[in-house]
């Protein structure tokens, strides 16, 4: 038995392979990608949303098609059976009930924020028996592309339930089928850590949390801790000099929840760190989420969660351990 996924060519797409069919085993965070199974053969993809539960399209299906009818594929060459299929409110998407757990995989969680228009993705694929797995760099669009795409093609409507992703250029590339997930980075941009016990120390002192919104062109001290602890006199600026800085990293997304704040031109210079400090007047009002990636000469920008868009919750947890 051989499987193959496109890719390659120039393309956009990475591939990932895996020796043996039957015994393929994914990257951990891949391993919730399952493949439907009809009578035995193999129709869609889905994700394990549940140990016990499977997202998949609501196209995957006829009204015909009975739970007894399906299996579910998953890695490592296992297949589960079907407990029960259940119709979404939604036409578009279905859910597959298992008989038994999908035990020592980790499920995928769910979107926790709606998409906006170019939004960055990515669009996953993977071979009929989990034996290759592909990801492509996507982007999310307007729907006039998907009307376009499927003008000829009767049985397909363009719902408000949808979204519209590029795909590539390339027919040949095209590898994607009904049920392939689509991924968009977890977006905590902010982790809290409760301490055992107290810092008692009159030396030490919380800090306070920015009390406004920060605008383009206000000054901030960005602090630097990547060699030593140093500090630059900065500002705010359009997340603009923030998207070329990150253009080339797959994994940063810009959200609203972010704030890009101008880096040094010189690239020795540039000590930023993940979890780095960014005050205003003496209030926390950023900390850095990526840690520089700055390129001499250029206007570079570094990218800070907000503080003050999650003032709200900060302060409630801040009061739980006072």
């Amino acid at each position: 038995m051989q499987e193959t996924l496109a890719s390659g060519g120039g393309d956009d797409i990475q591939q990932t392979s895996f020796k043996g069919v039957r015994r393929s085993i994914p990257p951990a965070d891949l391993a919730f990608i399952v493949k439907i199974m009809i009578n035995n053969s193999i129709h869609c993809s889905g994700a394990l949303v549940a140990l016990r539960l499977v997202i998949t399209s609501g196209n995957c299906f006829t009204n015909q098609t009975k739970a007894s009818q399906l299996k579910v594929w998953i890695s490592g060459g296992r297949t589960l059976e079907a407990a029960s299929l259940h119709q979404s409110i939604y036409p578009e998407i279905s859910f597959i009930s298992l008989k038994s757990s999908a035990t020592g995989i980790k499920p995928i969680g769910i979107c926790q924020q709606p998409l906006k228009m170019g939004s960055y993705v990515n669009m996953m694929m993977a071979s009929p028996f989990l034996s290759y797995y592909g990801r492509r760099r996507s982007q999310l669009i307007s729907n006039r592309a998907c009307k376009s795409t499927y003008l000829q093609d009767e049985s397909v409507y363009i719902t408000p339930n949808m979204l519209c992703l590029t795909n590539s250029l390339k027919p040949s590339k095209c590898a994607t089928i009904r049920g392939d997930s689509l991924l968009m980075k977890n977006s905590q941009d902010l982790v809290l850590i409760v301490l055992k016990a107290a810092i008692h120390d009159s030396a030490i002192q919380p800090i306070r949390l920015c009390d406004g919104s920060l605008k383009p062109l206000e000054n901030v001290t960005m602090y630097m801790s990547r060699k030593r602890l140093s500090f630059l006199r900065t500002q705010v600026i359009a997340n603009g000099a923030c998207k070329r800085s990150y253009a080339q990293d797959e994994n940063v997304y810009i959200t609203a929840n972010m704030l890009c704040v101008q880096n040094t031109a010189k690239l020795k210079d540039c000590q930023t760190a993940k979890g780095d400090l960014l005050l205003h007047k003496d209030h926390l009002c950023g900390i850095n989420i990526y840690g520089s990636h700055c390129v001499n000469g250029a206007s570079n920008g570094d990218l800070y969660a907000n503080i003050f868009k999650a003032r709200g919750y900060l302060q409630r947890m801040i009061k739980q351990f006072v």
